[in-house]
């Protein structure tokens, strides 16, 4: 679906996953819709984790 790479995010100090869309996907509604929901399923699991 895209490019991941490893980082640090330094103010939370620890390692999180950038994924990275081809501009291709930006154009595809659907897509774009999974990506999204992708990023709120991890933005709970990182909350749920703290």
């Amino acid at each position: 679906m895209g490019d991941v790479y490893q980082a640090r995010d330094t103010k939370l100090d620890r390692d999180v996953a950038l994924k990275v869309l081809p501009e291709a996907f930006t154009a595809e509604p659907d897509r774009l819709a999974r990506f999204e929901r992708e990023v709120v399923v991890q933005e709970v699991r990182c909350a749920i984790a703290m």
